[in-house]
């Protein structure tokens, strides 16, 4: 009797250990989501608002400096215009691609 309850046991742990790693990866998928631009593939407005604010008060509190860099693509509605918006969503992408690989350091941010 003892073996059969220590199995059952056994069998709901793995099954609420499978449970909740499937959970977690939900929450996970979720909040990237969230904070995803779902074109460009990089942060969105939402998280570069609440990283800016936590970034400025980081450097206040130290007495650090920061640095916040923005970029405009110059022209792009004639991008639009001519080619087309998927080519225009492509340079999207590309460019934002760029920046990101530019952000290197644990605290860098493109959004």
């Amino acid at each position: 009797m003892m073996l059969l309850y220590t199995s059952y046991m056994v069998l709901l742990a793995i099954s609420t250990n499978r449970e909740y790693s499937l959970l977690v990866e939900k929450q996970f998928s979720l909040t990237k989501l969230n904070q995803e631009d779902g074109l460009s593939g990089i942060f969105n407005r939402r998280f570069f608002d609440k990283s800016l604010d936590s970034a400025w008060k980081t450097s206040m509190r130290s007495q650090t400096s920061m640095v916040l860099v923005l970029i405009d693509i110059d022209f792009f509605k004639i991008v639009n215009d001519q080619y087309g918006h998927a080519v225009g969503d492509q340079v999207i992408k590309n460019v934002a691609a760029i920046i990101q690989n530019y952000c290197r350091r644990e605290n860098d941010v493109a959004a």
